[in-house]
């Protein structure tokens, strides 16, 4: 199972391992996992997690020259190799994978809460906004009453506006009524 994995890979001094159709690098992972360095052929899979020179060696696929260096280098940094490596897969363990999902989860929900703070503090800002404007519309309306009302008294009809005297001393309504009756006689 997984521990006699382990325990080989940890036994190992090197993981040399000459394929480039691994997909994910899981076998990589699985070396590095048990501090053993990996020397292997360069390819896409390692580009994610794996960086040569820290965690181990690549050499060009299909070059045995290459292939030699990365093993000498390898073996001349065992110690240094082996550290980064297992520190390097650990950031990809389940444990690993466990708190960045639960990461992801724990910024989504302090979001929502943000926003959902955000939504209450809109709605106060709102209600604020409404009861100022009313009170300025309501001073600037009774600041218009006040000042218009010495106005409005002046330029207010009087009750006996009708009956106003005239120099010749007759009302309007009186001057009225005697051109009235005096056309109604002359027919």
């Amino acid at each position: 199972g997984g521990d006699e994995l382990a325990t080989a890979y940890a036994s190992a001094d090197y993981f040399i391992y000459a394929s480039v159709s691994e997909t994910f690098g899981q076998v990589y992972l699985e070396a590095m996992a048990s501090g053993t360095p990996v020397v292997a052929a360069e390819g896409g899979q390692l580009k994610e997690f794996f960086v040569s020179g820290e965690h181990g060696y690549l050499w060009e696929p299909d070059d045995l020259d290459s292939a030699e260096e990365a093993i000498r280098e390898a073996m001349k940094n065992r110690k240094y190799l082996s550290m980064n490596a297992r520190q390097q897969a650990l950031k990809h363990s389940w444990e690993a994978a466990s708190d960045q999902i639960n990461s992801i989860y724990q910024d989504a929900i302090r979001n929502h809460k943000e926003q959902e703070s955000n939504k209450k503090t809109n709605k106060l800002k709102h209600i604020w906004h409404v009861i100022y404007y009313f009170f300025i519309w309501l001073i600037c309306n009774l600041c218009a009453l006040f000042f218009m009302a010495p106005f409005v008294r002046v330029s207010s009809p009087k009750p006996n506006a009708t009956k106003m005297i005239k120099p010749n001393g007759n009302s309007f309504e009186e001057q009225h009524n005697s051109l009235m009756t005096k056309k109604s006689s002359v027919s």
